[in-house]
């Protein structure tokens, strides 16, 4: 059986949330991360960080968490 990998992250020192989409693989989610930020963020270990600029009004918001496998989801991000 496949374990399905899921997008945990935090938005502004939030708690951490889950995203509804799952993944195959770690670099799956990996992908999808950095073509969110526009960059590459994601380190070796799939934890990853980056900000973005809301273009309507200006304001900056901080992105972090981490590509896991479902059974690992209550590790800290």
């Amino acid at each position: 059986m496949i374990a399905a990998i899921l997008l945990v992250f935090s938005m502004n020192d939030l708690p951490p949330r889950i995203s509804q989409r799952k993944f195959v693989t770690l670099d799956e989610c990996a992908d999808y991360v950095e073509f969110l930020a526009g960059q590459q963020v994601v380190d070796d270990e799939y934890h990853f960080e980056f900000k973005s600029m809301e273009p309507s009004d200006g304001s900056i918001s901080t992105f972090q968490g981490r590509c896991v496998v479902e059974s690992n989801v209550e590790k800290p991000i």
